[in-house]
């Protein structure tokens, strides 16, 4: 430094200074990427949030808000060996429903069916809407007797529900067919042999459960 105190004095000033300028500078940046950081994160979760509603609505029927066939094929590929029941209900002459209330008071009756079948299964099961108005209720974990049960009280309860077709009440009866997996059988097979059982139960007059098995 030099020896006179004012030189020295500013010298001395002009690194502080500098410093100083350096500190602030880096303060104004950090604020900067910091910002800039939140954004990208809310962009990502945006994106994300995003990705999973689009995911849920692939795996999901328009019009009921059950799975599609395409949540349901991957639910039934997961299953482990075991029992597990696969009951397909079919509502009963739906057709003439369609004819006489129109498809829009329709697909309010099936948007209705399909919220009572979700809370006639349990959290481990999966309902989902098969096509047209056929349902697809497949249920991990349980025998025949016991398929069969849960399928007649699905009937008894659709029987029992006043359904709304404008300002009219509609009954509508449902058909099931039942079957448990068998040892090795193959989801086609299975759900061909589930088919045949409601097939056989709209031959027998309809409203009924008939077991596969």
């Amino acid at each position: 430094l030099p020896s006179d105190p004012n030189q020295a004095q500013s010298l001395r000033q002009k690194p502080r200074q500098a410093l100083l300028a350096a500190s602030s500078k880096l303060t104004t940046m950090r604020g900067s990427l910091h910002q800039a950081m939140q954004s990208q994160i809310s962009s990502i979760e945006a994106l994300s949030q995003r990705l999973r509603h689009a995911e849920e609505q692939a795996n999901k029927d328009a019009l009921t808000g059950l799975a599609n066939r395409r949540q349901l094929g991957q639910f039934m590929s997961t299953l482990e060996e075991g029992s597990a029941a696969l009951l397909m209900v079919d509502l009963d002459h739906f057709k003439q429903v369609n004819d006489r209330y129109g498809h829009m008071a329709g697909d309010k009756i099936l948007t209705a069916a399909a919220s009572l079948l979700a809370g006639l299964v349990r959290t481990t099961d999966i309902a989902a809407r098969f096509g047209g108005e056929e349902f697809c209720i497949v249920m991990p974990g349980i025998d025949q007797v016991q398929a069969c049960e849960k399928a007649e009280h699905i009937r008894s309860q659709m029987a029992a529900t006043s359904f709304e077709a404008g300002d009219a009440p509609v009954s509508i009866t449902a058909s099931i067919g039942v079957a448990c997996r068998q040892p090795g059988e193959s989801i086609p097979h299975w759900t061909k042999r589930a088919d045949a059982a409601l097939y056989k139960a709209k031959q027998q007059g309809r409203n009924s459960v008939v077991s596969g098995d």
